[in-house]
């Protein structure tokens, strides 16, 4: 029995499990055998490939077709998830190569990106991603940002994530105990649907969350909060 941790576009937590027909020496053999998969490229680490390579090993290894929901649901995949967004039906569209094309995941529609979508896109990270003094200026950048991005970037795009995250903090500071949870609510549920966070690491930032909001609570500022209490 295997348990691995996959976070780069395929199963967050999943277990293979493969039994011998006859038992071998300590089963270290298999063990070995179902973790590392020599590739002609060389050894590749089983909890390390990605979705498509680790469907087909789960295959040639164990004989069984993947039904995770990550597998049977394109939209789960990371591809899907940090994706533009499609400008006929508002999925997730993919880049196709490296130019400016890209293809929707949900319709198949393709088409190209604006000339300024690079300029822009550049501009939001560096703004999202830079050092926040948590100033009046900082959060109304973040939330400019975050216009922008709504025009761009399917709804579960990582960079939401990351915006979220800086707004949150920003209220932290602020101590305004609704903002917070109101920012920290929408980051709890992009974790949940990207899939990057096991159960057990969701229930601690539900803590965290909700500690937060309890620390800052009890500091009895500003007025924003009393209807939190």
């Amino acid at each position: 029995m295997i348990f691995t941790l996959c976070l780069s576009c395929s199963f967050v937590e999943d277990v293979a499990v493969v039994k011998a027909n006859v038992d071998i020496k300590a089963n270290e053999e298999i063990f070995r055998f179902c973790t590392t998969v020599f590739l002609p490229r060389g050894n590749m680490r089983f909890e390390s490939a990605e979705c498509e390579m680790r469907k087909e090993l789960l295959k040639r290894l164990c004989f069984i077709d993947c039904k995770c929901e990550i597998c049977t649901d394109p939209m789960k995949k990371k591809r899907a998830m940090d994706a533009y967004l499609c400008i006929k039906c508002k999925g997730p569209a993919a880049k196709i190569g490296q130019n400016m094309r890209v293809q929707c995941v949900k319709c198949n529609y393709k088409f190209t990106l604006l000339p300024d979508t690079p300029s822009k896109e550049k501009m939001v990270w560096y703004k999202v991603f830079k050092r926040h003094t948590g100033s009046k200026t900082d959060i109304e950048e973040l939330y400019d940002c975050l216009k922008i991005c709504e025009n761009i970037y399917f709804l579960y795009h990582n960079i939401f994530l990351q915006i979220y995250k800086s707004l949150a903090t920003f209220h932290v500071r602020q101590e305004n105990a609704k903002e917070y949870l109101t920012c920290a609510r929408i980051e709890m549920k992009l974790i949940l649907e990207r899939n990057v966070s096991n159960i057990m690491g969701y229930g601690i930032l539900i803590y965290a969350v909700c500690l937060m909001t309890m620390t800052i609570l009890s500091k009895g500022l500003p007025e924003s909060n009393s209807e939190l209490e």
